[in-house]
C-alpha cells in the first residue's frame, strides 16, 4: 500500500532546496498540495479502490516537481521558452531512484511517470494500459482545476509573467476565437494578446474528463471569477467573453447530465 504521509515528507524534504520566500517557490508548493487534494477527491469520486486513490493522490505531490528545479534555472514557467517542466520532473525522479524517496515499491513507478510525463501535453499519449490512462486524465482534470484557482488568487506577474494592465487593455485575437468554438484545447504557441492566454484557461474544459472535476468548478464558480478578476476593458473583449463562458456551461452541464 502506497504510504503517502511518507510521500509528502520526502515532498517537504526536497522542497527545503528552494526559497519558500519567492512568491513563486510557495505558488508551486501550494498548487501541489492542492492539486493532491483533487486527486484524491476525483479518485474517490469515480469509484476507485484506495490503493488507486493514494496512488493518484501521490502523482498530484509530484505532477509538478520538476517546476522548482525549471525555476531556479531559467526564473520562467514557461516551458515553451525553458524546459519541457513534466519531462524534467520524471527525469528528476528517476535520477539516483529519487522516486524512492516517495514510494518504496516500484511496481507503481511506470504509472506514475507516465501521468507525470502527459498532465501537461495538449493530449494523453497513445498506448497507456486502462488503469494508467485512468490516472493520467485524473491529474489533468486535478492539474487544469487548480489552475483556476491560481488565476483568481494568485498575482498574475508570478504565473503568466504579463502585467494585469496589458491584459485588461487586450482583445482576443480571431484565430483563438475561432479555435475556441471548434470546441477543443488550444496549443499554447499560437496566442497573438495576452487576452488570447484566457480564452485558452476557458478552453482546457473540453478537456476536463471527470464529472467531480466539472462539478467541482461549476461550484467554486472559477471560470466568471478568473474572467471577472482580469476587469477586461475593450466592450467586444467583454462580450466575447460572455458569449464563451456561455457556450462551456451549456457544455458542463450536458456532460454532468450525460455522466460524460
Amino acid at each position: 500500500m502506497i504510504d503517502y504521509d511518507k510521500a509528502l515528507h520526502a515532498f517537504q524534504t526536497y522542497v527545503k532546496n528552494y526559497d519558500a520566500n519567492d512568491g513563486k517557490v510557495r505558488l508551486k508548493i501550494v498548487h501541489t498540495m492542492k492539486v493532491a487534494e483533487l486527486s484524491e477527491m476525483i479518485a474517490r469520486g469515480i469509484g476507485m479502490d484506495e490503493e488507486n486513490v493514494q496512488l493518484a493522490k501521490v502523482i498530484g505531490l509530484l505532477h509538478d516537481i520538476g517546476r522548482f528545479e525549471q525555476l531556479r534555472r531559467f526564473h520562467d514557467f514557461r516551458d515553451y521558452l525553458t524546459v519541457d517542466h513534466a519531462q524534467l520532473g520524471v527525469e528528476i525522479l528517476k535520477e539516483n531512484h529519487l522516486i524512492r524517496s516517495f514510494v518504496e515499491d516500484e511496481k507503481y513507478d511506470d504509472t506514475i511517470f507516465q501521468a507525470i510525463s502527459n498532465h501537461n501535453k495538449y493530449a494523453i499519449a497513445d498506448g497507456l494500459n486502462k488503469n494508467t490512462l485512468t490516472h493520467a486524465k485524473i491529474i489533468r482534470d486535478a492539474d487544469k482545476t487548480d489552475i483556476f484557482r491560481v488565476h483568481i488568487e494568485d498575482p498574475v506577474d508570478d504565473f503568466l509573467f504579463i502585467k494585469k494592465d496589458e491584459i485588461k487593455q487586450s482583445k482576443i485575437s480571431k484565430e483563438i476565437e475561432k479555435q475556441f468554438y471548434e470546441g477543443h484545447c488550444i496549443a499554447s504557441g499560437g496566442r497573438k494578446s495576452a487576452a488570447d492566454v484566457y480564452v485558452m484557461r476557458l478552453a482546457f474544459m473540453y478537456d476536463v474528463n471527470y464529472v467531480p472535476a466539472l462539478e467541482y468548478i461549476q461550484k467554486q464558480n472559477y471560470l466568471r471569477r478568473m474572467i471577472d478578476r482580469i476587469g477586461f476593458e475593450n466592450p467586444d473583449t467583454i462580450h466575447t467573453f460572455d458569449a464563451m463562458l456561455q457556450t462551456i456551461e451549456k457544455n458542463m452541464k450536458k456532460r454532468m447530465e450525460t455522466n460524460e
